[in-house]
């Protein structure tokens, strides 16, 4: 059987070339008749035009839309921590504004904290800024215990 993730590992890579772009993926032997091969659309981060479609992604409902405006800002801000921070807090804000179930919120706002890496003093002031907007949200869905 071949597994899911050898699929998601050939078909997704986001690698900082802007000249690889692949369309297909292969899995399998072709001389034994055990061969798999999908094909797919193109889409390059990298290619993404800010402008024109950072609104669509702010209003949209997709899941997918937090992963890739986590990971756009991952690379906007990788020489600026404070603004890291400032967007590491409107992204997990915005998961609770879109009204996400609970178990997305967590699952998003993990990708959102490998994306957004922050130094320990800028953390430790998200983490404060964190609990106080869930206090005021009356929840607690995101805890420091739930990332180990």
């Amino acid at each position: 059987m071949i597994s899911p993730f050898a699929f998601i590992k050939g078909a997704f890579k986001f690698y900082a070339d802007k000249n690889w772009r692949p369309d297909q993926f292969s899995y399998g032997n072709k001389d034994f008749r055990n061969f798999l091969r999908f094909s797919f659309g193109r889409l390059k981060l990298l290619d993404f035009n800010f402008d024109e479609r950072w609104q669509e992604l702010e209003k949209s409902d997709n899941l997918f839309a937090s992963v890739i405006m986590a990971h756009l800002k991952a690379l906007e801000t990788k020489q600026a921590p404070q603004q890291r921070k400032i967007w590491k807090t409107k992204l997990t804000h915005r998961l609770y504004e879109k009204g996400l179930e609970e178990q997305d919120i967590r699952n998003l706002y993990k990708f959102i904290d490998k994306a957004l890496i922050l130094p320990e003093p800028l953390e430790k002031e998200f983490w404060e800024e964190l609990k106080q907007f869930e206090s005021e949200c009356n929840v607690t869905y995101i805890t420091k215990e739930m990332l180990d």
